[in-house]
């Protein structure tokens, strides 16, 4: 422990982190621009995601600030933002009055095989063990793989060609994990809700009594 803080402390020194937004020194993002953030109150139902039964999501994509959080994350191999869209995500459950309850467990949105491999990490795997410490839930990265190695979405902007892009791409590779048990999907966006609702097709279809998503942003 004692060397991961001074390795981190070694980090800072050589390669300080910027806020996203303003670009003050200290923080990806620092304090004044994370309370310009709007979180949302309340839990959302996304029409293309009928196998999810409510969707908890932290903020608007839209939002300038929340979008370069998303892409440095994902595309450009900052990792450390997790931690702060975990924070952000952390803050919306306590404003929506998330309670959790028995039989419940935590079950990162994967990559496929090829793009982790590039990516070196999964930024919802990153995103989920947080909320999960944060939740005292257990987290299982080894239930749900993807199948198919799919287009990103981002690079689609039909909502049907989305839906089709992402059919049958997930597959459960632990049911007996599943069986009986509430999922907590957790993504970093949801935008039409097909990614969530292909990984809750396969979880309900194993067993799975019903399917939630936390996600960063919609």
């Amino acid at each position: 422990m004692i060397l991961d803080s001074a390795f981190k402390f070694i980090l800072d020194l050589l390669f300080p982190s910027f806020c996203v937004n303003c670009r003050k020194e200290g923080r990806f993002l620092c304090v004044a621009c994370e309370e310009k953030i709007i979180i949302k109150r309340v839990p959302t139902h996304l029409p293309n995601a009928p196998k999810i039964s409510a969707i908890y999501a932290a903020a608007e994509y839209h939002d300038k600030t929340i979008s370069e959080l998303v892409i440095r994350l994902k595309f450009r191999g900052i990792a450390g933002i997790s931690d702060v869209l975990a924070g952000l995500l952390t803050r919306h459950l306590e404003l929506a009055r998330f309670a959790k309850k028995d039989g419940q467990i935590i079950v990162p949105v994967p990559l496929h095989k090829k793009r982790l491999r590039k990516r070196t990490y999964n930024q919802a795997e990153l995103v989920a063990k947080t909320i999960a410490q944060y939740l005292d839930l257990p987290m299982r990265a080894d239930v749900l793989k993807r199948i198919k190695n799919t287009n990103p979405q981002t690079e689609i902007s039909d909502r049907q060609a989305r839906r089709e892009n992402v059919k049958n791409a997930f597959a459960c590779a632990r049911p007996e994990a599943v069986k009986g048990k509430t999922i907590i999907l957790v993504d970093d966006v949801a935008t039409t809700g097909a990614t969530l609702n292909e990984c809750a097709r396969a979880l309900r279809q194993s067993g799975a009594r019903s399917v939630i998503a936390f996600v960063v942003a919609h």
